[in-house]
């Protein structure tokens, strides 16, 4: 069973994967559910797709039939749409499903002042509902409470653990001839230093990924688009305005893709 991680250097709670697949369905449900069964014809959105009117529908209710949107050669993902959307439209709780959901693989984190605001919005949406019981809402709300100094970073068990990631410096990194790298320097390190660097690099390199107040609202994924970018009558000038971030976004996913 996987696992959302939320590890800081003085502990770690966890959430079941179950959570994550829940997150998904809230969050890309949000977005979906503005389309009903049928596209008109004259629909502005029928201008991003390829995709007949009748068809439009389903593939927004499916991940695995092919990226249904494209303007001027540029793929306009269906997976940030969604998100943003939901970002857009969701209360708080809505919101929160969304960022765990989109970053836990990306190490989100939380600083450590902002704990106790995080374990206040998982109370929040474990008391309406949302955040279902017996899924590890609970201990992580009690463990972000445990503390207001430790940064808390975020990681799936499917990917690499916050320690192990992407992130560790090159010198701790031994590469063979193809360029790959394994680890064994790294694994001598005392976990004191590690955490030392994994907080230094979360505030550097890292700090657009933090989840706090000041962000809370505004902040969008990707090509920065939601399906109300794509239904609004003026769209081109929208999606012209989001040229650089489209670009961005598709070198970005074939960079992951081919690294």
């Amino acid at each position: 069973m996987s696992r959302v991680y939320f590890e800081s250097r003085s502990g770690d709670a966890e959430l079941q994967g179950s959570e994550r697949y829940w997150a998904d369905h809230v969050s890309s449900g949000v977005g979906r559910s503005q389309f009903g069964e049928f596209v008109s014809d004259r629909d502005p959105i029928l201008r991003c797709t390829n995709v007949s009117p009748q068809e439009l529908p389903q593939r927004l209710r499916t991940h695995w039939m092919g990226e249904p949107f494209v303007w001027k050669g540029l793929v306009i993902r269906q997976w940030p749409l969604e998100l943003n959307t939901a970002l857009l439209l969701g209360n708080d709780y809505v919101r929160l499903l969304a960022r765990v959901h989109a970053q836990c693989e990306i190490h989100g984190w939380i600083d450590g002042p902002n704990r106790s605001w995080f374990a206040e919005l998982i109370d929040g949406g474990r008391a309406v509902g949302l955040f279902r019981a017996d899924q590890g809402w609970e201990d992580v709300a009690t463990f972000m409470r445990a503390n207001d100094t430790d940064p808390v970073a975020m990681s799936y068990s499917v990917t690499d653990s916050f320690l192990s990631g992407e992130w560790v410096p090159d010198e701790y990194k031994t590469y063979d001839e193809n360029g790959y790298y394994d680890m064994d320097r790294w694994e001598d390190v005392p976990d004191d230093q590690k955490w030392h660097l994994g907080e230094a690099w979360l505030r550097s390199d890292h700090a657009d990924n933090e989840l706090k107040p000041e962000n809370w609202s505004g902040l969008y994924f990707g090509h920065m688009l939601s399906y109300f970018d794509l239904m609004r009558s003026d769209n081109e000038a929208v999606l012209e305005s989001k040229r650089d971030a489209l670009v961005a976004d598709q070198a970005n996913v074939k960079a992951n893709v081919l690294g």
